[in-house]
């Protein structure tokens, strides 16, 4: 109905399109783990209807993230950065991302963006930059940033070790 309306009247139907969008979210977001297909389809759409709503872009990102549709989540996670730069879980989902796909620096420059956005999961941020340093080469880079995790939580047993292994090399 949505589509036969906009074609009969794209003017008219286009004062519409943030309601739409935010309706398209919603449906989209109750599907997501019964039926990812069409809740895709959805996101899709809200996103089309509201192209700057980070939101939208970021969980959608997230679903095509958990559907293993690597390529297309980076792109909505840098759509939901660019409507939204100062938000950090998209950074951080990015990060994740480029650091899957052995893209270190790109998930370095991610994470270093996450620490100074300053989230409450600081603690991950800082370990996951470590990791991107560490598999990048910057061992002393790395180290910084597992000292910093260590900063935040002393006792993380994984992370004294990795600092005691390149406190050798």
């Amino acid at each position: 109905m949505f589509e036969e309306v906009h074609s009969a009247d794209p003017q008219f139907a286009a004062q519409y399109d943030v309601p739409f969008a935010e309706a398209f979210f919603l449906r989209a977001s109750e599907n997501k783990d019964s039926s990812p297909d069409s809740a895709l389809d959805d996101f899709k759409r809200a996103c089309q209807m509201n192209p700057k709503n980070f939101e939208t872009h970021f969980e959608m990102g997230r679903l095509l993230t958990t559907i293993e549709k690597y390529r297309e989540a980076i792109l909505s996670y840098q759509k939901a950065i660019e409507n939204n730069p100062d938000f950090p879980d998209a950074h951080f989902n990015l990060g994740y991302l480029y650091f899957r796909k052995k893209a270190y620096v790109l998930a370095a420059e991610e994470f270093e963006t996450v620490v100074k956005l300053n989230p409450p999961y600081l603690k991950d941020a800082y370990f996951n930059l470590g990791l991107s340093y560490l598999r990048s080469g910057e061992k002393k880079k790395a180290l910084r940033a597992f000292q910093n995790t260590l900063r935040l939580d002393p006792k993380d047993k994984r992370v004294i070790d990795l600092v005691k292994g390149l406190g050798k090399s």
